[in-house]
């Protein structure tokens, strides 16, 4: 895979963040697959099966979709798709529920494009240098970095590796000037650099705000059990 055309369309647009650019591309991912949804998808037959068989979604999918359907309007959307997942529950409620996991397919997704993220970036930085992330605001997450430096093809591991560190080095000394300048003798005013380290501080140490950060649990298997 080269570096060019549409293919680098994502190394760019993800090193435009201030975070980790890999997860804040799934943070896109995420939201843009659940607008589409509601804007074109609400009654789709195949769409339904899809949400009835994940029992709505995992609980970070399903939330992310009432907050994004209350932000742009399509709240009514949202009811149809879980009117039909909370009838098809109540149907068997009775009946013996065989186990399987129930998958949330936007899990399924955003983890296949996790693996074609992670690779367009390894194929950039190979053909294109480090220049492009020194020069942006981005830090890529630990879990990001291990996957990218651990890439098989990866060959600027010691350069990549002298970059991170000068990144995260810069923002502790952001995150420190935060907590010292609340000291009753300091007169300086609070960068909105600082202000903002706890935010990116987090993100650099556990990620942005994805299903991959918060899904981490292996699936429930639906519990097998009758009335009697």
């Amino acid at each position: 895979m080269t570096c060019e055309g549409l293919s680098s369309i994502p190394y760019f647009d993800g090193l435009k963040f201030r975070g980790c650019p890999l997860c804040r591309m799934i943070n896109d991912l995420e939201r843009k697959t659940i607008k589409d949804i509601l804007y074109e998808l609400t009654l789709e037959y195949s769409v339904r099966i899809k949400f009835i068989n994940s029992q709505g979604l995992c609980p970070y999918h399903a939330w992310l979709l009432l907050d994004i359907a209350k932000e742009t309007g399509e709240k009514l959307g949202a009811s149809m798709i879980y009117e039909s997942v909370l009838k098809a529950y109540v149907d068997k409620i009775d009946k013996v529920i065989e186990g399987d996991e129930t998958k949330c397919f936007i899990c399924e997704n955003v983890r296949g494009f996790e693996k074609y993220y992670i690779e367009i970036f390894s194929n950039c930085i190979n053909q294109r240098g480090l220049q492009d992330y020194e020069k942006s605001e981005g830090i890529f997450c630990v879990k990001h970095f291990n996957s990218l430096i651990n890439s098989p093809n990866f060959k600027l591991r010691k350069e990549f590796l002298k970059i991170q560190k000068d990144k995260l080095n810069s923002l502790h000394k952001k995150l420190k000037s935060y907590i010292d300048k609340h000291d009753y003798r300091n007169e300086d005013p609070i960068t909105e650099d600082e202000e903002s380290a706890i935010d990116l501080t987090i993100e650099a140490l556990k990620g942005y705000k994805t299903s991959l950060s918060f899904n981490t649990i292996i699936p429930e298997k639906r519990r097998k059990f009758s009335l009697k």
